[in-house]
């Protein structure tokens, strides 16, 4: 120990003899630190640990339904209790995601939740931080059990953390509802990126959506999660989720048929963040692997320089006795000393740059949560690439100093002043290394840059200039039935009467949005499927004028007029892409397609339109008529004359005109909106080139020091 005290003296005094270079081998190799740490930081809050809290995270796996086609299908609730009363080897949950509207003492706000099952908060092994959570029996009977749990960031945002909230009365989605309990402190819930304000259980589902979905087999809707019990194989698990399933489909054939369920782990899920960001993720961590492959290089440079110096101070040591090892040991104190000090700048680097990822995230309508923070995984990761980095850019110039033919290298040096034909070779060698790593995240940048560029200049299918958007919730409002109807009628309206408005539609949602897609199965008239084809197709709800308002062309036929009503004969619009895969040698305008139990006619065949990804392949989708489909959760789509920004505020002013007490949300143009599309493109050479800046100039340090 004294040894290593006497080493760290000498180490300081070392350091700081040369402070420039010290200063920027510090520099140099915080910032590789830095960048690595920060990635690490987001890489294990969206793919390791996307349920914060959660007791032993590692158990919960998502069981993800498909069909044969691999299309991904929601959980009906039927399926999931029955697979929930055969398990032995998982536990399981049900979720689904809700907006609602929680109203105190007459005042209404707009929350993110979710509808669990009553095993939930047991399920993920957690505590209340007031009153008490849910149990089996809050989730019986359909309607009889009016709780919620409220998380404990809306509890101190609303409440200001009153611990009497514990029983007081609120009003959610209009359905009196009681506060039994609060969630610890740092759970979000289990959305895979979203922050839920409050959860009810799954028995109040009617009372929350306006109408039941309990006993519908054949309604996908919702998703589960599982754990797996204690000394259970992930192998084992799903050998039972398949037997399970193919019970199942064997019992419910015309509902179940080709049904598949995988177990996956958080960052394989069909939905939530890590379907997004995963891909980024990983390339973003080949990068910044890179920018430390860079940085070591750079900081190897620079003490091989200082080495140079130092020749015969190391010639003197060995002549008096010192081993070469002992020498070794001196030079890595510090290196492992200057790469401590770098690691700690890196660590507070990573600290301030760890929001840097929401800051690419565009502004939506969901509560975006990643559950970004620092923990003990993450100081042991940058301990553990400081100490590494220590290693790789100290040794190669402590073995060189310290080579026993110092007495011939310092008679080189005498003669020629350049520090010896090794030195030479070895610098040149990193210098020739940190350029061609640069250049590969050089051009990994522009690449990236130019994907980027593309990606904004790729057609979405529909004309997202002078378009303007917004949100609003009807059922938790009372606008159900009749009163739903009217409404639209009067906001529609108001709109299209508004100065440089062309046209103004309902749906249930914008394309190329952070929201999921909905899919059904259906049948076509005069198609014969394939053996074991099941035919679902994605589809969208709309109202009148939608593609005008959209400016989606119409190739034939034409789209829902005012006519269309949910007394009039039912018609159905379909897009290109579904009209050549199932009408191949004929018009598919007069042909008719199933969707559920009814029949209807093709009377529109709209473009192709990009919904999930700017990047997609053109898919089959429907349009169904609104008319028919009484929904909650509504997107207003607005087709101006001229600069849609102005408009924004007359269509909030138009619909407060009509209800004062109807919040509007997501009221932006769609230029806007279309960042969402294009984030994840923008955020890569965004990275990427601010490393490369930081990086790619740090060579010339070995030269200007």
């Amino acid at each position: 120990m004294s040894t290593l005290l006497s080493d760290l003296r000498h180490a300081v005094r070392s350091l700081l003899k040369s402070a420039g270079l010290t200063f920027a081998a510090i520099l140099s190799l915080a910032l590789g630190i830095g960048a690595n740490t920060t990635i690490f930081t987001w890489v294990q809050a969206v793919l390791f640990r996307p349920i914060p809290v959660a007791a032993e995270p590692n158990r919960i796996l998502i069981p993800a339904m498909s069909n044969r086609e691999g299309q991904n299908r929601s959980w009906s609730y039927p399926n999931y209790t029955d697979f929930r009363d055969r398990a032995t080897l998982v536990d399981i949950v049900a979720q689904d995601d809700q907006t609602f509207s929680i109203a105190i003492d007459g005042a209404a706000d707009r929350a993110w939740g979710g509808l669990v099952s009553g095993n939930y908060f047991a399920f993920m092994g957690l505590t209340p931080a007031a009153g008490r959570l849910f149990t089996p029996g809050d989730d019986k009977t359909p309607g009889g059990h009016p709780v919620v749990v409220l998380s404990h960031a809306y509890w101190q945002r609303r409440f200001a953390g009153d611990p009497g909230v514990v029983g007081k009365q609120v009003a959610i989605n209009n359905a009196p509802m009681t506060i039994i309990g609060v969630a610890p402190e740092g759970f979000i819930g289990s959305f895979l990126g979203l922050a839920s304000s409050a959860w009810v259980p799954m028995a109040m589902q009617k009372d929350m959506m306006g109408s039941d979905r309990l006993n519908a087999r054949g309604s996908g809707w919702m998703q589960a999660l599982v754990r797996l019990r204690p000394g259970v194989s992930r192998q084992q698990a799903q050998a039972e989720a398949s037997s399970i399933m193919s019970q199942l489909e064997s019992e419910y054939r015309d509902i179940n048929d080709g049904r598949r369920l995988q177990l996956v782990q958080t960052w394989e899920a069909p939905f939530g963040a890590p379907t997004v960001l995963a891909p980024i993720l990983a390339v973003m961590s080949v990068l910044v692997a890179l920018v430390l492959v860079i940085a070591c290089a750079n900081v190897a440079n620079l003490l091989l320089s200082k080495a140079v110096a130092r020749r015969r101070e190391i010639a003197v040591r060995l002549s008096l006795g010192a081993s070469r090892a002992r020498l070794v040991r001196q030079l890595l104190t510090e290196s492992m000393l200057l790469a401590a000090v770098a690691g700690t700048l890196g660590v507070v680097m990573a600290y301030w740059g760890m929001g840097l990822l929401m800051a690419f995230v565009p502004p939506v309508d969901m509560p975006i949560d990643l559950g970004l923070r620092m923990d003990q995984t993450t100081l042991l990761f940058a301990l553990g690439i400081s100490a590494a980095t220590g290693v790789v850019f100290g040794l190669a110039p402590a073995l060189q100093a310290s080579s026993p033919s110092t007495i011939n290298a310092l008679k080189e040096e005498g003669n020629r002043g350049s520090g010896g034909r090794t030195g030479q070779r070895l610098r040149s060698g990193l210098v020739i290394a940190q350029v061609a790593v640069c250049l590969v995240l050089l051009v990994g940048a522009a690449l990236f840059l130019r994907s980027f560029i593309e990606a904004q200049a790729l057609s979405p299918g529909f004309d997202p200039n002078r378009m303007v958007m917004a949100s609003m919730d009807l059922f938790p409002n009372g606008y159900v039935g009749e009163r739903n109807r009217e409404f639209q009628r009067r906001a529609i309206e108001s709109v299209e009467a508004l100065p440089g408005v062309r046209a103004a539609a309902f749906a249930t949602r914008v394309p190329l949005g952070f929201g999921g897609n909905s899919n059904t199965t259906v049948a076509v008239d005069g198609y014969v499927p394939r053996e074991n084809e099941e035919i679902v197709i994605y589809y969208t709800i709309v109202g009148a004028r939608y593609f005008e308002a959209m400016g989606i062309p119409m190739r034939q036929g034409r789209e829902y007029g005012r006519n269309d009503t949910a007394d009039s004969p039912r018609v159905i619009v379909i897009n290109e892409s579904m009209a050549k895969r199932y009408w191949p040698n004929g018009n598919a305008l007069g042909g008719r397609v199933r969707v559920g139990q009814n029949w209807a006619e093709v009377v529109g065949i709209a473009a192709d339109a990009k919904y999930n990804s700017i990047s997609e392949r053109p898919t089959p989708q429907i349009y169904l008529s609104l008319p028919r489909n009484e929904i909650s959760t509504l997107r207003l789509v607005v087709r101006t004359a001229g600069d849609p920004g102005p408009v924004v505020a007359d269509v909030r002013n138009a619909i407060r005109a009509i209800d004062s007490n109807l919040p509007l949300y997501d009221a932006r143009t769609v230029t806007e909106h279309m960042q969402t599309a294009v984030f994840a493109q923008r955020m890569a050479p965004t990275c990427s080139a601010r490393w490369a800046r930081w990086h790619c100039c740090s060579p010339r340090l070995a030269f200007t020091v």
